[in-house]
């Protein structure tokens, strides 16, 4: 089982050039190919995938999520892009798959009957809360109060 687990980590690949190049290879495109049919100079992937290029223009990742499949999200992630949070659900669905309006309508609505079902409601992050008397943060002073416990 152990040795399961450390197969698994080392298949992931933990950068973007070695994702693209996972992806390229599981689906036996060549590196000259993939650089071909997206347009771009000859060594380009190759670059990226060695590390030179290490973050390439959301555009190019777009197209090169597209072309392999892959989530574009997780490209711009691996490339060190910041993203904004989650889209609502409507938009999520329209971006993620190709349907029609009635489709989306329809799964948001059905959506919208479950979480009034089963009390589903939305993550929210954490926000720190800024004390009006010092401006020192709830989250800083429990973490200094732990920190002045434990000496």
């Amino acid at each position: 089982m152990k040795h399961d687990q450390n197969k698994q980590a080392e298949d992931t690949p933990v950068t973007l050039g070695a994702h693209i190049r996972q992806a390229r290879e599981q689906q036996r495109i060549t590196a000259r190919k993939l650089s071909s049919d997206l347009h771009m100079h000859g060594s380009y992937i190759s670059r990226v995938e060695t590390g030179y290029f290490k973050q390439p223009s959301p555009e190019t990742l777009q197209r090169i999520a597209e072309y392999l499949r892959l989530d574009f999200s997780d490209l711009c992630a691996l490339a060190g892009y910041s993203l904004p949070g989650l889209p609502a659900f409507a938009p999520y669905l329209r971006i993620r798959y190709d349907m029609s309006d009635s489709d989306a309508r329809s799964l948001t609505e059905h959506f919208e009957r479950l979480r009034q079902r089963h009390h589903i409601t939305e993550k929210v992050k954490p926000q720190l809360k800024v004390d009006q008397d010092d401006n020192e943060t709830e989250e800083l002073r429990s973490m200094r109060e732990s920190i002045d416990w434990a000496a």
